[in-house]
């Protein structure tokens, strides 16, 4: 049987500065490792920085007076700030369907519809107005809607975390007359 003055001695040999603290297998499969953990702190980094531009993102369009509705190359509706979710529970000329923007007049459902597929299909910097339409309500109310293309170019990086390709403002002409988008 060992006596504690045995195990000292294992124990000391163990934890001797002359002994190497890491043998050749581990220094060989740590220079094979320490790229991709290299790597990996890179991409977690770059990850941090991508969920900080999202997050101060939304906040500014969250305190935005005018609705903005940011839609998928498939028109899904991928966010909505505050202002665009009292359009639709309160409003009568737009609401979501199937995760959609859907007008509830049928001209201006279809003229959505294609002005979100041409904004998707051509993402240049063309006059905006003509990507202006009205959502009407039916009782002589309603809203405009512009449509902003933001799949390419620096408008892609700044929406990315969104998966968007289009970005819709959405105002009522006659409540925000002299108030602008803020």
């Amino acid at each position: 049987m060992k006596t504690a003055e045995d195990w000292r001695s294992v124990r000391n040999s163990w934890w001797d500065d002359r002994a190497p603290h890491y043998q050749q297998l581990e220094i060989g499969l740590f220079k094979l490792l320490s790229p991709h953990v290299c790597r990996a702190l890179t991409i977690s980094d770059a990850l941090d920085i991508r969920t900080l531009r999202s997050e101060m993102l939304e906040k500014t369009l969250d305190v935005l007076a005018a609705a903005v509705f940011l839609t998928a190359r498939d028109r899904r509706v991928v966010y909505m700030n505050p202002a665009a979710e009292r359009q639709v529970k309160t409003g009568a000329s737009i609401r979501i369907l199937n995760n959609r923007l859907y007008p509830a007049d049928p001209a201006a459902r279809a003229a959505l519809s294609k002005a979100i597929d041409g904004a998707s299909a051509d993402d240049d910097d063309e006059d905006t107005s003509e990507r202006s339409l009205a959502i009407p309500d039916g009782n002589g109310a309603g809203y405009i809607a512009t449509l902003l293309p933001v799949q390419r170019g620096q408008r892609r990086d700044i929406v990315a975390p969104f998966a968007a390709s289009v970005a819709i403002f959405m105002q009522d002409p006659l409540a925000d007359a002299g108030r602008g988008l803020c």
